[in-house]
């Protein structure tokens, strides 16, 4: 059994919910169930198979993170600070996952997310290849990004873009 706490929904926003996850390892990964997930008056239950991808890789990266920052400057030197970012970044095994919520045009909150593989080259540079993410633009690309440790539990991540546009972001470790 698993229990996950859910804190946060890009529809929704903050949330206080809890699931309990039963958890039936298999030879290629796991099967998990969860029962009495209220959506819309009514209640379901969903069921789940993973298979292991994971590689036997570690890095000082690996955990969850919020990211506290967001910086935008443009080639011509103008910027942007979101003090008040929603994006939440994880590293595992080799391989990365980030997910933001934005309004759309409809002034509607949504999600958009991006994931693959990740590698670290020395101890200030990573390289993200994008294998699915909602920007269509991005599949396939790998991406050189700068990073700073700052302690134990935080990260500053910059990536400059082909036009040389850069996003400096800054992220906490999840406890």
């Amino acid at each position: 059994k698993v229990t996950e706490y859910r804190f946060y929904t890009a529809i929704d926003g903050e949330k206080n919910d809890t699931f309990v996850l039963s958890v039936e390892k298999n030879a290629d990964g796991y099967r998990q169930v969860i029962e009495n997930i209220p959506m819309d008056g009514k209640i379901y239950k969903l069921t789940e198979d993973y298979e292991n991808a994971s590689v036997d890789l570690q890095s000082p990266l690996d955990g969850a993170w919020k990211q506290t920052r967001n910086i935008y400057v443009t080639a011509r030197g103008d910027s942007s600070v979101n003090e008040k970012p929603l994006e939440y970044k994880a590293f595992q095994s080799g391989y990365f996952i980030w997910a933001i919520t934005v309004t759309d045009s409809a002034n509607k909150k949504t999600s958009v997310f991006g994931y693959g593989p990740f590698k670290m080259s020395g101890d200030k540079k990573i390289q993200e290849t994008i294998v699915n993410s909602t920007f269509s633009s991005t599949l396939g690309k790998t991406y050189e990004v700068d990073i700073e440790f700052i302690g134990k539990d935080g990260y500053k991540q910059t990536i400059t873009f082909a036009n040389g546009d850069k996003s400096i972001e800054v992220y906490e470790r999840l406890k």
